[in-house]
């Protein structure tokens, strides 16, 4: 459902068209003025603002004005109310960015046209946008299929291209920093490129962070995350979905739908994948996972809706547990008949710290007798680091893995996310 932003600083008005826009399926916020409307818009991300023109502290123009120096807020269709409009002052919003004007009074079609048309055009534009981006990906990864067939020496030139190209998808550090202010990330690809990613955004008020693992390692694994990335990025963008149930269900019917567009029926290829929604506000963590599970540090763990079947604990000496709940036994793209995916829900205390992973740490070989490393090794770990702070963790999980490998290969591409709330 689509949020629209009412400002306005009557408050029959204000009522008027909130229930309006209710009642034909819209998400309302409203403000009563232009300085109260840029504080919210901040927070709940809307998809299209309605704004009276005269009103007190902010007038309609210079709530414009501050909303496009915002990066967020900059390609929000912006909707002017007002009871005449001029000219001039057609002129002054337009010249300012304004989308559309809507003069009072207005009637329920006009108001539903004028909001139908700029979401449509926002629709659009965000497809030409994914459509842009995987145009280029395609362009960049037939670029590394040609390299790939010369000689060593350009094979791993391409390689090298590749892992650049792919560097695009992941995560930058200073954007991760901004996202989650006490963090680690632990990234060690099997070969030169890699099938694990990371995966963030902030959007609707909502922090989303996810760890997937797609088919295989090395060039295969990495095209396969590339289509996996966008289709993330295309489920929360374009079908506007927020919790991770959601999301999986969608990027798994996208992701289908693309491996499908040949003309090929048998699905061998897919992505294990943990995310999590975390509502920083009401501290909310919700988690789904295809295949991978979620590890939660806890001194109590808080269930809103949860499955206590999926729920098993190992105490440290700490006086923390560590809680595992486990994913749903479906990977996305997956030829299955039934796609089940089910999310649970957990309040969460300041400090308690969350880990989301892929399976290749505890799935390599190494130590004395060259046995896996197992989840229980992996979660005694954590539990033995969990107050350490998060770049010492990241240091330790390192070590301790580069440890048990040895002069072991490498078994998989291993990738882990550590975040105290």
């Amino acid at each position: 459902m689509k949020k629209i932003l009412i400002i306005e600083d009557e408050l029959d008005v204000r009522e008027s068209i909130c229930e309006l826009l209710q009642m034909n399926n819209y998400i309302v916020d409203t403000a009563r003025n232009g300085e109260l409307g840029l504080e919210k818009a901040k927070k709940i991300n809307p998809d299209i603002v309605i704004c009276d023109v005269l009103m007190p502290i902010f007038n309609g123009w210079e709530t414009l004005a501050a909303f496009k120096k915002e990066l967020k807020l900059q390609s929000v269709p912006f909707i002017f109310l007002t009871a005449k409009v001029t000219m001039e002052d057609l002129r002054k919003g337009m010249n300012l960015g304004a989308d559309d004007y809507l003069t009072k009074p207005f009637s329920t079609s006009e108001l539903l046209s004028v909001i139908t048309r700029q979401l449509n055009k926002v629709d659009i534009t965000k497809a030409k946008e994914v459509n842009d981006r995987l145009i280029k990906i395609k362009s960049a990864l037939a670029k590394i299929i040609f390299k790939e067939k010369k000689q060593n020496i350009e094979f791993y030139q391409s390689l090298e291209y590749a892992k650049k190209v792919q560097d695009v998808i992941l995560p930058e550090t200073a954007t991760m920093k901004v996202l989650f202010s006490n963090y680690f990330g632990f990234f060690s690809p099997k070969d030169v490129i890699s099938g694990d990613f990371f995966w963030a955004k902030e959007i609707g008020g909502l922090t989303l962070i996810a760890v997937a693992d797609c088919t295989g390692h090395g060039v295969p694994a990495a095209l396969l995350t590339m289509i996996c990335y966008e289709q993330l990025n295309l489920t929360v963008e374009r079908y506007g979905c927020r919790n991770p149930e959601d999301i999986l269900r969608k990027t798994n019917e996208l992701i289908i739908k693309f491996m499908k567009s040949n003309g090929n029926t048998q699905l061998n290829d897919g992505m294990d994948i943990v995310i999590c929604s975390i509502d920083s506000d009401y501290n909310i963590l919700r988690f789904a996972g295809a295949i991978r599970p979620l590890y939660i540090v806890t001194d109590k763990l808080n269930s809103i809706n949860a499955d206590e079947k999926r729920i098993s604990q190992l105490e440290g000496d700490n006086n923390k547990v560590l809680y595992e709940i486990k994913g749903d036994r479906n990977s996305i793209g997956g030829a299955y008949a039934d796609f089940l995916i089910h999310e649970q829900v957990f309040e969460y205390e300041k400090n308690d710290v969350i880990y989301l992973f892929s399976d290749g740490i505890i799935d390599q070989f190494g130590g004395v007798n060259k046995k896996r490393f197992k989840s229980k090794q992996l979660k005694q770990l954590l539990l033995s680091i969990n107050e350490n702070n998060m770049d010492s963790q990241k240091e330790i999980i390192k070590e301790s893995f580069n440890n048990w490998k040895n002069k072991e290969e490498q078994t998989d591409d291993a990738a882990i996310i550590g975040i105290r709330l």
